[in-house]
């Protein structure tokens, strides 16, 4: 897919109380993700329904990973905008979601202390489900909203939204969905990331030829520079704005390369003139390369904005 949605914490609350819950949620039994170190080759699935949950499982490992390398930049930034108070901020709702933000985070990223605090805290209840939320979103799955238990009028206080960059037609009706569901004066938090900065040391030529082929799926190169106009263009008005530089990545986290390329497998294949060998021939190149213990990969930077509905 060309863009993706995640939601890591949502609220339906009033004046900031109330439980957050996941827009989109799929029962374990639903989607069965493998191990991150499994082969996740593509299977000749026979049917419509068993392709689309193995697609959905791929996105959802690949933004699992995106998770774990992008939480403590947003981490960092939200408690930076707590720390400025009132003279930044201006607004005691503002900070107080900016608060419940940061709450949830620690709590669905494991920081130290956090599971007591979700012990206590009625708002961290829904934590304790045993659910597989479907963060990435793709126009033949289903639409955001009207699953697990949450209604098509539901609205929200606070939102947030992971894009994989994209088109400006796409983004553009992403953000309207996004504006309908919030209230008028909630926040929505964005995190916008580009595939095709991704960097190695040393040179290997699939790891680049990986990088080049997702790039070609990147239609908008400008992406970074639109937000403010599409934000405000859609509704909303821009309260935070900070694009953070890219950074080497633990080695754990070296196969993230080789899931994007099983990822948008198929996109890659129907939007380039790249040939199924080739990609076949790639894919356990680049995972030796991931594997050896000089390597060294680079995440992209990461744009991120606070924004209110206006």
């Amino acid at each position: 897919p060309a863009w993706n949605i995640s939601p890591p914490f949502w609220t339906n609350s009033e004046k900031g109380s109330g439980p957050f819950r996941p827009i989109f949620a799929l029962n374990e039994k639903q989607v069965q993700v493998k191990h991150q170190n499994d082969n996740l080759s593509t299977s000749n699935e026979t049917t419509a329904g068993s392709s689309e949950r193995s697609r959905a499982a791929k996105i959802w490992l690949l933004d699992s990973l995106l998770t774990s390398l992008y939480q403590p930049v947003m981490r960092a930034w939200l408690k930076r905008r707590l720390n400025a108070g009132h003279n930044k901020y201006g607004s005691q709702p503002e900070e107080e979601e900016c608060r419940r933000a940061l709450l949830m985070i620690n709590s669905l990223w494991d920081e130290p202390g956090s599971a007591d605090k979700a012990e206590d805290d009625p708002l961290h209840a829904p934590l304790k489900e045993k659910t597989i939320w479907l963060k990435g979103y793709h126009p033949k799955l289903p639409v955001p909203g009207g699953q697990a238990g949450q209604g098509p009028g539901q609205l929200f206080n606070l939102l947030y939204l992971r894009i994989w960059d994209t088109n400006r037609q796409d983004t553009a009706a992403v953000l309207r969905h996004f504006h309908q569901r919030l209230k008028t004066g909630g926040l929505l938090i964005l995190e916008a990331i580009r595939f095709s900065g991704f960097t190695a040391y040393p040179y290997h030529y699939s790891f680049s030829r990986t990088v080049d082929l997702i790039a070609e799926l990147e239609t908008d190169k400008a992406m970074p520079e639109q937000w403010p106009e599409l934000l405000n263009q859609n509704g909303f008005g821009i309260l935070d704005r900070v694009s953070l530089s890219s950074a080497f990545l633990p080695r754990r986290h070296n196969p993230v390369i080789s899931h994007c390329l099983e990822t948008f497998r198929t996109d890659i294949l129907q939007r380039t003139r790249t040939a199924r060998e080739e990609i076949d021939a790639l894919m356990p190149s680049l995972k030796q390369f991931e594997e050896q213990k000089d390597t060294l990969i680079c995440r992209p930077g990461v744009h991120l904005m606070l924004a209110r509905k206006i």
